[in-house]
């Protein structure tokens, strides 16, 4: 993956400025894993990764088997029962249909105390009080 390295770096720059509680993450779209090893370097480990369509390559980079779950699995609240302390999703929520995205967002605003989102979109304004929110 390209986005590698900067993903490591936006994680321990996460990590540092917002003391993110690693209790239990969800790396959701775990691609190959970049995020989960990103947070294994940083002490983290009670991580579990979702993607349909990349989990061979999380269990081949991680040693960790990745649930099969898709966004319209999470819109339709698969993840109800469950409680994550952080969910990470790296580079996807742009790829979630606009008609599913309120309802995801929604359902895992429900099952987490907070919620990253790193994304290749660019934003074209700054953030005003620093806090990395637009």
């Amino acid at each position: 993956n390209p986005h590698e390295e900067a993903i490591a770096k936006l994680m321990a720059l996460s990590v540092n400025r917002w003391q993110l509680n690693s209790d239990r993450v969800l790396d959701l779209a775990c691609g190959s894993g970049e995020v989960t090893l990103a947070l294994h370097g940083l002490g983290y480990h009670n991580i579990s990764g979702i993607d349909p369509f990349t989990y061979d390559a999380y269990r081949q980079r991680t040693g960790n088997e990745a649930e099969t779950y898709s966004f319209e699995d999470i819109a339709n609240g698969v993840l109800s029962d469950r409680y994550y302390s952080l969910i990470i999703c790296s580079f996807a929520l742009h790829l979630v249909p606009i008609s599913w995205l309120p309802l995801v967002i929604y359902q895992l605003s429900l099952i987490a105390g907070s919620l990253v989102v790193i994304t290749p979109n660019k934003i074209l304004t700054s953030s005003q009080n620093g806090d990395g929110f637009f």
